[in-house]
């Protein structure tokens, strides 16, 4: 029973960050949560705009730096 209970504190002590390797695992945890919230979703909508518009920027991009031309949308009688 002294061998739980001292796990207990342990790893209470540990999960409270009252030790170097509880600053640590909080740390760790806190960071990891910040990637995932923030980063993973940014690169879902980044992949998505690419697999929509992926063409579009290719061609733009091999294309010379000219304008676009306009073009009348009906011909002159």
């Amino acid at each position: 029973m002294q061998d739980s209970q001292a796990f207990k504190d342990a790893l209470h002590k540990t999960l409270l960050a009252k030790t170097r390797a509880g600053r640590v695992f909080k740390l760790v945890v806190f960071w990891t949560v910040l990637f995932v919230t923030f980063v993973v979703p940014l690169g879902v909508l980044v992949i998505y705009h690419l697999w929509r518009h992926g063409n579009a920027v290719a061609e733009a991009q091999t294309r010379k730096a000219a304008p676009p031309t306009l073009q009348p949308d009906t011909e002159p009688a």
